[in-house]
Order: structure tokens, then C-alpha cells, then sequence
């Protein structure tokens, strides 16, 4: 299920020296150039006071810029932030990130020259006094393939519901329509085991790929589907921009009622594959301790693959006060990667893990070597009906060129011995 990971720690900072004490929700977005974007609060240990900053590191997260003010210091909360890189967008490489200010609405702030200058931030929600405006929190930002910039975010006006608007002007301005995805009775539900806050967080994730489901919109957030205490997890997809959201579905395939809570979503930018993960109860007769679990699907939504265990170990928050509010999903060589707090081995890590829902056996022995100008590669069968080579030109990919496949367990790739290097991965497959 999972591929053990190197670490290594670079410190960020938490703002201008001296200026703020502590810092807190961190967001990372890397944009199409590789460029890494790490977005957080920066904050003082009594009072609201926060600011909002971001650093950029262009050798993968050894070193970092000095921190840059996203928009102006007020009571600013949640921020999230997405890196354009759709191919076709008129905005690629464009850098965002949304937040909103308590009891003042929805905000989204915007780079055009790789985090050096930000915006002035563009008012996402309603102007005051219209629907929508005074009370809004939970944001969330995900980028479209012509440059779209949809946001949603959970509005308390007229009862708990999630809503949505885009921008099409890379985000200088959002006329669109404010649409209802979803509506509840609450955001946030009593921890029957330990002492830290569970909100409802939505995430929202955009199909860019050049499938068939290219530009639809995926929603998941968490909400008691059966016996109104134990949360489960929900998805909504639009396939017309946002205009109208399908019947909320509940994806964890769970059946005791145990909890399941903080969804992570990503979506493949080639296969259009939608991962889902978040913590999960349903081990435990007690209720109380956890793993990462997570869902695939392969058709833009319509059906689920059974969930699958993500983190080796259980988890026990009986003496927690604090877990965070959410975990993280990105995508990572045909699977995705999940990050969660942990606390297998005292009061909390944070441990991530590679994983995907292919019942196939993975290739074993994986050899290349020369034949005159070819590579060849080679390795021992499974039960699989074909197999699929990946290329990269480094070991940390991504493995997003396809040399070919093969019903065998020998492939050449012709006349690779004259480049100059070159990674490969054999993945077990159903089809050719």
C-alpha cells in the first residue's frame, strides 16, 4: 500500500523576525515550473492578530525566500492556496490563495510573478449586506483547465451551507452567481473522544486532464448520513461549471457507524482519478482511535473503489486537545499521497504515505540494462494481463511518460541508451 519516504526539514519561518510569535496553517501549492509555495498564518500568542504570508523555494524545499505578505493584517483565518498549471490556461503559473476574515467574508488574493507581489485581494463572497456576507469561513480554492478559479467556502447567513462562485478572469473579479452545493444543520460536531474540535471543512478539487471528464468539479466534506451523530463522508460533483450540483453521495463504504472525518481530495491532471482520504474510526469497537483511509474513483465520481487502509497503524486522541482541522492528498506517481496527524508514538507527527486502490500485484525484480542503443528492462510476472512502463528524467518523477506496455515480462525501449538519464517504473494493468 505504501513506499517508505525521505524527509529532510528546512525551516520556513513564521513571518518577519520579531513581528509575529508562532505560525499555523500551513498550505503547500507547487506551480508548473516546480516552483514550491508554502502559505501559512502568522500569529501572536494572545488575540486575533494575524497575518498571512508566503515563501517560495526553487530547489524543492532546501532553501527559502524571505516571507512576502499575501494581503493587508486584519482578523484573518484558513488560508488555502492553489498553483495554475493547466497547459491551456491563459494564467499558468498563476499563484493563489483564499481565506476569509472573520465576520467579513471570502477573499482571494492572487501572484502573477511567482510570489514576489501580491494583488490586491478580490472580494470572493458578497458585498455587504447581500447574501452570504456576514458570516462565511472554511474557504477553499481549486484552479480549472482554461484558468478558472473556483472557490467555495461555508456560509451561515440563511442556515450551514456550502456555496460556490468562480472567477474566469484568473481571479480579478467573481460575478458569478453564488450557488448552494450543499446544505446542513451545523459545521461542527461534539468529539466523543478526546478533547479537539472536528469543523466540517469542505475541500473542492477541478478535473484538468483531457478526459472525458475534463472541467468537472468535485466537493467532499463530512456530515452524519445515517444516525445523525457519526459523521461519514460525502462528495457532489458539477459537470456544468458550478451552475448544479449532483445528490450528495457518501463515499466511506463504513457499516458500524463510526466516525469518519476530514476529507483531502485530489484529482489526477492526466488520468482525471480522484483520490479521497481522511480519518477513520471504523477499526476500533471503542470509537475512539484511528487510521487514514482513502477511496479512488475512475470515472469522474460515479463509482468508488472500496476504501482501503492508508496508515499501518491505529492512532489514540484520548488525551488530545488539538489534531489540526484537516489532512492533506496530492497526487504522486499513478496514486496519490496522503499526510495526517499521528500519534502512534507520543502527543503527534505527521506521517504520509503513498497509496491507490489497484488490487494488482506490483512487478518484483524490476532490471534495465543495455542492448546497443536500447534499454532493456525486465522483471517477474504477476497474476497482471499486461504491464505499463513509465519514464522520468529523475528518481523523484513524475512518471508521466508512457514508453509502452507489454503482455510479457521484457520491454526495449528503443534507442534510450543515448539519453543521458532516464527512470523507469513498471506498473501491473488490467489493459493494454
Amino acid at each position: 500500500m505504501g513506499r517508505r519516504g525521505y524527509w529532510s526539514d528546512a525551516l520556513i519561518t513564521r513571518g518577519p523576525t520579531g513581528q509575529w510569535d508562532g505560525a499555523c496553517d500551513p498550505f503547500v501549492a507547487v506551480d508548473a515550473t516546480g516552483r514550491v509555495y508554502a502559505t501559512y498564518l502568522a500569529n501572536t500568542r494572545s488575540g486575533w492578530g494575524t497575518d498571512i504570508y508566503s515563501q517560495t523555494s526553487v530547489d524543492s524545499g532546501r532553501t527559502w525566500s524571505e516571507p512576502v505578505a499575501v494581503c493587508p493584517s486584519t482578523e484573518i483565518d484558513k488560508p488555502v492556496s492553489a498553483c495554475d498549471i493547466s497547459p491551456e490556461s491563459p494564467y499558468r503559473n498563476n499563484f493563489y490563495v483564499i481565506y476569509c476574515i472573520v465576520w467579513g467574508g471570502t477573499f482571494v488574493a492572487r501572484s502573477t510573478d511567482g510570489g514576489a507581489t501580491f494583488v490586491t485581494p478580490t472580494r470572493a463572497s458578497p458585498l455587504p449586506g447581500g447574501e452570504g456576507y456576514e458570516d462565511t469561513g472554511l474557504p477553499y480554492v481549486c484552479i480549472g483547465p482554461s484558468g478558472e478559479v473556483n472557490a467555495i467556502w461555508i456560509d451561515s447567513v440563511l442556515g450551514y451551507r456550502i456555496v460556490f462562485r468562480r472567477s474566469t478572469d484568473g481571479g480579478a473579479s467573481f460575478p458569478d452567481t453564488l450557488r448552494t452545493v450543499a446544505s446542513f444543520s451545523y459545521r461542527s460536531q461534539t468529539n466523543p473522544c478526546g478533547r479537539f474540535r472536528i469543523p466540517t471543512c469542505p475541500v473542492l478539487a477541478c478535473d484538468i486532464s483531457g478526459g472525458v471528464h475534463r472541467g468537472w468539479l468535485y466537493a467532499c466534506w463530512q456530515y452524519p448520513a445515517t444516525d445523525g451523530t457519526d459523521p461519514d463522508i460525502f462528495f457532489t460533483r458539477s459537470t456544468n461549471n458550478g451552475t448544479t450540483w449532483s445528490v450528495p453521495m457518501v463515499i466511506s463504504d463504513d457499516s458500524t457507524h463510526r466516525w469518519q472525518w476530514w476529507p483531502s481530495m485530489a484529482v489526477d491532471p492526466v488520468s482525471g482519478y480522484i483520490g479521497v482520504s481522511w480519518l477513520d474510526r471504523r477499526e476500533d469497537a471503542t470509537g475512539c482511535r484511528y487510521a487514514c483511509w482513502g477511496t479512488i474513483s475512475t470515472d469522474g465520481g460515479t463509482t468508488w473503489a472500496a476504501n482501503v487502509r492508508i496508515s499501518y497503524q491505529l492512532s489514540d486522541p484520548t488525551n488530545s486537545t488539538f489534531l489540526g482541522d484537516y489532512i492533506g492528498t496530492t497526487i504522486s506517481s499513478h496514486g496519490f499521497y496522503s499526510t495526517w496527524p499521528d500519534l502512534r508514538n507520543d502527543a503527534g507527527d505527521v506521517y504520509g504515505a503513498w497509496w491507490n486502490t489497484d488490487p494488482l500485484t506490483l512487478p518484483l525484480r524490476v532490471t534495465a540494462y543495455c542492448v546497443g542503443n536500447d534499454i532493456r528492462l525486465t522483471w517477474h510476472g504477476t497474476s497482471a494481463h499486461h504491464y505499463r512502463i513509465y519514464s522520468a528524467p529523475t528518481a523523484d518523477g513524475p512518471f508521466d511518460t508512457l514508453e509502452g506496455s507489454t503482455a510479457g515480462t521484457t520491454f526495449n525501449d528503443i534507442g534510450a541508451a543515448n539519453d543521458s538519464v532516464k527512470f523507469y517504473i513498471v506498473r501491473a494493468s488490467t489493459e493494454p
